[in-house]
């Protein structure tokens, strides 16, 4: 009896459960429940915290985050641009797994020196619906998705 051609096992369907989290930072909502957030704003917050999450800030998850923030105190080179954009989708395919990385840009925003502009390009795997999640790095931003304090 012939094999079949394609051996992977089925994909999974998708989850049919609303997304729902914890907003960041953690605290109170206005009717003094804590903050949650639901649908696919989950997973722009899930990517944001990667992204602006330097490794090692996280002491009991020490490779959790993003190495692009390294090469925000170097030259900004088209080739150091080019190496932000693989650190972001590097980051963003290892610790979300919900999402599909389409495309990473990283640009200089005019006016900002030291600081770079990622414009990211996901698909949500639960829905399909394909997002674009706009991040700023500079030198002062860390693990607050809001941005510097």
């Amino acid at each position: 009896m012939p094999l079949p051609d394609d051996l992977s096992p089925p994909s999974p369907a998708p989850s049919r459960r609303p997304l729902r989290g914890w907003g960041f930072p953690v605290g109170p909502s206005a009717s003094g429940s804590l903050l949650a957030v639901t649908g696919e704003d989950v997973l722009a917050r899930s990517i944001r915290l990667v992204v602006l999450t330097r490794p090692g800030e996280r002491v009991m998850l020490p490779g959790f985050g993003c190495r692009a923030h390294a090469l925000l105190y170097r030259p900004l080179t088209p080739a150091a641009l080019d190496a932000v954009a693989w650190h972001v989708e590097d980051a963003v395919r290892r610790h979300e797994p919900r999402v599909e990385v389409l495309s990473v840009k990283a640009t200089r925003p005019a006016g900002r020196a030291g600081a770079v502009r990622v414009d990211l390009l996901y698909r949500a795997k639960a829905s399909g619906r394909e997002v674009a999640l706009q991040l700023d790095l500079d030198s002062d931003s860390g693990s607050n998705p809001e941005g510097p304090r």
